[in-house]
């Protein structure tokens, strides 16, 4: 979150605690946050804290929620670490709300070639962007329209401290 939709990681916190999740953990001012519910589903907790950051702070937004399973499985799958060996200062994934239309995914296709790549695993987007994330087109806003879906974008390093965090 950020911009005039800034929320103190403190603050964060302590909604998430107020949810009755448990074990939360904050991640710099990142909006990142790590905490376990047991016997919850995913997409009832990501709408229950959606609904509490409208009720406290005054704003909607977009909440991605992964187990960790399957942050585990964005980590051990990256194409770009797995096959290429790329420098990690320039991997990037873009977490997606939801599995995109397969048609959103084809029409993708059109924006290959050049410098930077993408490839879509269900609802994630890695991406590498050879001259960094601040001079790539392939951003969250680029995301969202041509798939329809909120998205987020987490850098490599990030990924790794999450899930060490997670741990």
């Amino acid at each position: 979150m950020s911009g005039r939709k800034k929320i103190r990681m403190e603050e964060l916190k302590a909604l998430y605690e107020s949810l009755s999740l448990r074990d939360v953990k904050t991640y710099i001012q990142s909006g990142n946050v790590v905490f376990s519910c047991p016997g919850s589903r995913a997409g009832d907790v990501r709408g229950e804290i959606e609904r509490a950051i409208e009720r406290t702070f005054g704003f909607q937004a977009a909440v991605i929620v992964r187990t960790r399973e399957e942050f585990e499985r964005v980590i051990r799958n990256n194409p770009f670490t797995k096959k290429r060996k790329e420098d990690i200062a320039k991997l990037y994934v873009t977490f997606l709300s939801e599995i995109p239309a397969a048609l959103s995914i084809e029409a993708l296709e059109n924006f290959r070639g050049g410098p930077d790549e993408f490839h879509v695993a269900g609802k994630e987007v890695y991406v590498f962007c050879s001259g960094g994330y601040g001079r790539t087109r392939f951003n969250n806003t680029f995301f969202e329209k041509k798939l329809g879906v909120a998205a987020t974008t987490r850098n490599w390093k990030t990924m790794n401290a999450l899930f060490a965090l997670a741990e």
